[in-house]
């Protein structure tokens, strides 16, 4: 914390590789929390060992945003759900949680009570796994109260919805509890591998772009009527018939959020492409109907 006392309230940390095994029984906590702009934890290893005690991390911290890549806790996860010795009076504040895949510390706050309500705002959930599923419902419905922004990059849940069918899928139906949500972002991707990506959009996309669209009809249904912001971010699109294939997918998708989202002020597309953007533009005008594009609801991001 030495080290953390010197950075100013608008730096980045991120600790990576960090093996943190308790907190020193003869030191008190910090009286107040150190205030950062970002905290990133990839792959911090928690191995509360005696005589040093558990202790909250993230209650030292008072963050704009915290980013969960990767946190193991050393020991049964589902015994370290009573509070820990050296417990704070107070809930972690964060106003942003980015969580990726599965991550145990985020298991183990929303164990013991999740974030604070008074400050958590926005959530951006990436599962890929069962368990982290659990986890990302799990999140939006401990904190369905305070939620404002959810972004749910979907195309792990997509491609296993195949397998599982749409009941399986709790996230949705914890998406309906969070009353207050104003904009919600849909992300999906295609493939990591670069030659894949490129095979997938030469063959006019590929079945990821249906699933995630067939998945997007399940949650627009269920999603809150307060939400005034829609936004679908896109695969990198590296064709004209790659843009052309997932829009004709997501026209229907565009359809239902304005049928049922009546609060819903902006619709906006967003992503990246390997062509002119002219002719972007026309792929655009050539599929969108006339009464989408003449209002002022939709909106295009592309780069």
């Amino acid at each position: 914390m030495e080290i953390v006392a010197t950075l100013s309230p608008g730096a980045q940390l991120k600790l990576n590789d960090f093996n943190l095994s308790g907190w020193p029984r003869d030191n008190p906590l910090p009286d107040a929390p150190a205030k950062l702009r970002q905290l990133t934890l990839n792959n911090l290893i928690l191995n509360y060992e005696p005589p040093a005690e558990p202790f909250d991390l993230l209650c030292l911290f008072d963050l704009d945003e915290l980013v969960m890549e990767g946190t193991y806790i050393n020991k049964d996860l589902y015994s370290f759900i009573g509070p820990p010795a050296q417990a704070s009076t107070m809930q972690p504040i964060v106003r942003s949680v980015r969580v990726t895949c599965m991550d145990h510390l985020a298991v183990s706050t929303v164990m013991n009570g999740g974030f604070d309500q008074g400050h958590l705002r926005t959530l951006r959930l990436c599962p890929k796994f069962y368990s982290s599923f659990n986890l990302a419902e799990a999140m939006l419905r401990g904190h369905h109260d305070c939620l404002r922004g959810v972004e749910l990059v979907t195309t792990w849940v997509a491609g296993r919805m195949r397998d599982w069918g749409p009941g399986d899928i709790g996230l949705i139906t914890a998406l309906s509890s969070c009353v207050h949500l104003r904009t919600l972002t849909l992300s999906w991707s295609h493939f990591s591998d670069p030659y894949q990506m490129l095979l997938a959009s030469e063959q006019n996309g590929s079945a990821e772009d249906a699933d995630n669209c067939v998945l997007f009809r399940l949650i627009l249904a269920a999603t809150p009527r307060t939400l005034r912001k829609l936004i679908f971010s896109l695969p990198r699109v590296r064709t004209q018939d790659a843009l052309n294939h997932i829009l004709c997918h997501l026209l229907p998708r565009i359809k239902q959020a304005i049928e049922v989202l009546p609060e819903l002020q902006i619709i906006r597309l967003s992503f990246e492409r390997d062509f002119s953007g002219a002719a972007a533009t026309e792929i655009i005008r050539r599929i969108l109907p006339p009464n989408i594009l003449a209002g002022t609801m939709l909106q295009v991001a592309d780069s």
